[in-house]
């Protein structure tokens, strides 16, 4: 009779103590000294060849470690399994790490990477089975032991190997797989009742992060963040449920079903206005809205539907109707869900299972939800079209998820080789010859003109008074062009006949001909002065600038000492106030004068007593000579120079 490996002892020789004893086929000395390394994330930028070539050389050594553990006897894998921990890192890493889909790997890494992950699910294959062949094998509670102390598995991995090798091809056995672990170990239930709970909170602090920004801006990494977390839980969850139906149940018994309807009658309403930003926000919403539905449905198929089907006990079978049905009658309740649920899943038919199941079911529960289906009925009738629609865009969603790097048209060929059935699309494709139409056919395959016809968006759902008129162009095809009325145009003005025409300078020329200046002097100081008598005459002569070293002609200088000897000789006293009058500028000057030679005593012309004669004359000399040698001595020198400076800049003053 064959032993089970937990109790089979050999006659060995013991490495540290060098003796011969006789020790268990499960003994850490036994193990290889091998380093299993951490499996990584993609690189970040996949145009990096560098980075890129360093992560396929990492596949490398991965698969070549787990194509020799896999060839190791029963005794030796499970001893490498037990007591070498890089061993059970590098299998954690890769669970969380590793694409969802084989298709985000780059081109050059996917065949080592399809070779990785196909032997890390032979892996959790062989330690999630006992029995092994008729001679190798493990006792059952060995088996439960070893697998839950020593963290090879749990229910997160559990949840991860679901989402990873959920496909039509690996279902079979990784359900088969996941039913024999919790069969053999009970206390998996435990840990499951505590995820349950933590599940709970993630959908509830989801909600609350909703509602919380449903009044505000929302930024398109906000939206991308929530839409990731809801698709990568809802997808989870889904694939868990669905493949491990043992756990469906106290899935439900948490009310994981309710928390998902909420969290999708607050969530969908409020970002569908802000996924159009880019299509990646629309993809996402898309699957999104997929995983969440996908998760109520299995859950209503695994943890309702399929016991009531399956129990025999009248008793228990009504328990799980009243369960159902107020699950139901909440889904009714919301009208989001409910709309998007019914498109693709049928809550009818749902429903019909129950009444065939229990054909004397008959509450005030039963039936308001009988009435509130014939209801339901009625608008479906009016919107089947539109659910239809629905329905493809779940089916294409379900298929993108695991390709989507392919165009919707080309699934959208791919799901109707296949009668609208997604799992078989997906396991068509995931064939050499699936994959090889996909690189030849993407991004190749013309939408129909009848789908087309079907997407269209807002502008074929709208309604407005002048919907049907003449000039509605988004409903008529064809316009009577000759009532369209275009504003009259003068074609012969150019911008360059425009730029040509010079008729404003003659304007321009007689503004500034007529423009007089007025007459400044620099030596007039008229700061005291109420009223200044304007100048008989006005020369040309005036106006011309002078250079500042041009001197003056010797005529015009002695011209000018003779008029002011005349004017000093004047005796009559009726003259000077008659000039005066006429001329205050010889008056005016004398008063500067004397202002200025107060500066310097002795030399100002201004003495006081009247002086006539020679003498006045030699007085007057020495004051100009003093005066021109220190002016630069006090204020206001150098006035006659910056005024010639501004005339030449501002071409004088208009008047």
């Amino acid at each position: 009779m064959a032993v089970p490996l937990d109790r089979r002892h050999e006659l060995r020789k013991n490495p540290i103590t060098g003796l011969m004893e006789d020790m268990p086929d499960l003994h850490p000395s036994l193990i290889e000294t091998i380093h299993f390394v951490l499996y990584t994330p993609l690189p970040s930028d996949p145009s990096d060849q560098a980075a890129l070539g360093e992560w396929i050389e990492l596949l490398e050594i991965i698969d070549d470690d787990l194509r020799w553990l896999l060839t190791r006897d029963h005794s030796k894998f499970w001893c490498q399994l037990i007591f070498d921990d890089s061993l059970k890192t590098f299998l954690s890493s890769y669970l969380r790490h590793s694409p969802r889909s084989l298709s985000a790997v780059p081109v050059a890494a996917r065949d080592i990477h399809r070779s990785v992950h196909r032997r890390v699910f032979f892996t959790f294959v062989r330690l999630s089975t006992s029995k092994e062949s008729p001679d190798n094998f493990l006792s059952d509670d060995a088996f439960a032991e070893i697998v839950y102390n020593h963290f090879l598995l749990d229910v997160p991995k559990m949840m991860d190997l679901c989402v990873l090798y959920g496909d039509a091809v690996n279902s079979p056995l990784l359900t088969k797989m996941l039913t024999n672990v919790f069969s053999k170990q009970k206390l998996y239930f435990d840990d499951l009742n505590s995820a349950c709970d933590g599940i709970v909170d993630a959908f509830a602090k989801l909600k609350d992060r909703v509602e919380a920004k449903a009044d505000e801006t929302w930024s398109v990494s906000e939206v991308d963040d929530v839409l990731h977390y809801a698709n990568d839980i809802g997808q989870t969850l889904s694939s868990f449920v669905r493949l491990c139906s043992v756990a469906a149940p106290a899935l439900a018994k948490h009310l994981i079903a309710k928390e998902v309807v909420s969290l999708f009658e607050n969530l969908v309403p409020l970002l569908r206005p802000l996924v159009w930003r880019s299509e990646n926000l629309r993809e996402a919403f898309l699957r999104s809205k997929a995983s969440l539905l996908s998760l109520v449905h299995s859950l209503v198929e695994e943890a309702y539907l399929k016991p009531i089907d399956a129990e025999r006990t009248p008793r228990r079978r009504e328990e799980l109707a009243d369960k159902l049905l107020e699950l139901i009658a909440f889904m009714l309740a919301s009208s989001e869900f409910l709309k998007n649920y019914n498109a693709v899943f049928s809550i009818e038919e749902d429903w019909r299972r129950v009444e065939v199941a229990l054909p004397s079911l008959d509450s005030n529960q039963a039936l308001y939800i009988r009435d509130t289906m014939k209801a339901l009925d009625f608008g479906r009738r009016h919107d089947s079209e539109e659910n239809e629609l629905t329905k493809e865009d779940h089916m294409i969603a379900k298929v993108k998820e695991v390709f989507p790097h392919l165009e919707e048209a080309f699934i959208r060929t791919c799901l109707e080789g296949c009668a609208w059935d997604a799992e078989k699309t997906i396991g068509s494709l995931l064939e050499d010859q699936g994959a090889q139409a996909s690189e030849t056919q993407e991004k190749k395959t013309e939408i129909r003109p009848d789908k087309v016809e079907k997407t269209e968006g807002v502008l074929s759902k709208r309604r407005n008074v002048f919907d049907d008129d003449e000039m509605d162009v988004f409903r008529s095809q064809e316009l009577d062009y000759s009532k369209i009325r275009y504003k009259e145009r003068n074609r012969d003005i150019s911008s360059k006949s425009v730029l040509d025409d010079k008729s404003f300078v003659s304007s321009m020329r007689d503004r500034f001909l007529n423009t007089q200046f007025d007459d400044y002097d620099d030596e007039y100081d008229d700061t005291h002065d109420s009223t200044v008598g304007a100048p008989d005459f006005v020369s040309v002569e005036d106006f011309r600038i002078k250079r500042l070293n041009e001197k003056l002609p010797l005529f015009k200088l002695q011209t000018s000492d003779d008029e002011e000897d005349e004017e000093e000789d004047g005796n009559d006293e009726s003259d000077k106030t008659k000039a005066t009058t006429e001329n205050p500028r010889p008056q005016m000057e004398h008063r500067r004068q004397g202002k200025g030679g107060a500066f310097k005593k002795g030399y100002s012309d201004n003495t006081g007593d009247e002086k006539k004669g020679p003498m006045k004359r030699q007085d007057q000399l020495k004051a100009r000579a003093a005066k021109e040698r220190y002016k630069g001595s006090y204020g206001n020198h150098n006035r006659k120079m910056g005024a010639q400076k501004k005339q030449g800049r501002a071409m004088g003053s208009f008047r």
